[in-house]
């Protein structure tokens, strides 16, 4: 994996970063000594419109209605695949969801694309009437961009999702066997971090939106976030004036 890395930094004429932390990354992770553009990033420039097509769109595939509330459960991949890994009930989930927020809500459930060529239906129970299977789904950030709330675990996106400055939850049951790594101390994130499915359900009830933005709104800071929704615009520029 390091030969590959490194001989594909080499093929590389720009990279692309959306925080100063995004950029360290890049140069001590990634063997990459060019030049970088610290201007955001283009998938998340979704984020900054406002597109009502796109949930229309989702209600009329997946039969959903437009007064319902979605919340997304998009956790990443391990190595080795444990059904207890993934343990959420969603009945107990959907009513905690529906008496701290209100309203009525569907459960988005989206394994990570490594998962496909595994039985993941097998990992989370898709009967329940108020699940959603979004796996297949082409676009995690159109579904990010429709969620009214985000659980995942050590997934990057988690700081996507921030810049919407909606509520997100870390659910992560196997943290201290995870075998993969992470850069950061994840009882330190703005997020709150939940071991059990007990210690979810209590974050849910307990959460207060005005703490989570403020700690939000300083852990951006201290990323020094760049994201401003015209990344894209801003590497069509670059591109010209290199290229033409």
């Amino acid at each position: 994996w390091i030969k590959m890395a490194q001989k594909d930094s080499k093929l590389c004429n720009l990279m692309i970063s959306g925080s100063k932390y995004h950029t360290s990354t890049i140069r001590n992770a990634m063997w990459y000594k060019g030049e970088i553009l610290e201007i955001g990033t283009p998938r998340n420039d979704i984020f900054f419109i406002t597109n009502n097509s796109i949930r229309n769109n989702f209600d009329l595939n997946f039969g959903t209605k437009p007064n319902q509330k979605l919340v997304l459960y998009a956790p990443t991949f391990r190595l080795n695949y444990y059904k207890n890994t993934y343990f959420l009930d969603p009945e107990i989930l959907i009513h905690s969801l529906k008496y701290k927020f209100g309203g009525e809500w569907k459960l988005l459930v989206r394994f990570h694309p490594n998962l496909l060529n595994k039985n993941y239906k097998e990992l989370f129970n898709f009967t329940h009437n108020s699940v959603i299977d979004v796996t297949k789904y082409n676009d995690m950030h159109e579904l990010l961009y429709i969620s009214d709330i985000l659980i995942t675990d050590v997934s990057s996106s988690i700081f996507d999702f921030s810049i919407l400055k909606r509520p997100c939850f870390l659910y992560m049951n196997d943290l201290e066997t995870y075998e993969r790594g992470y850069y950061f101390d994840f009882h330190k994130l703005p997020f709150e971090l939940c071991k059990t499915f007990d210690d979810l359900n209590l974050a849910i009830l307990k959460f207060n939106y005005n703490e989570y933005l403020n700690k939000l709104n300083l852990f951006n800071n201290e990323l020094g976030t760049c994201e401003k929704g015209n990344s894209s615009e801003q590497i069509i520029k670059w591109i010209k004036e290199k290229v033409f």
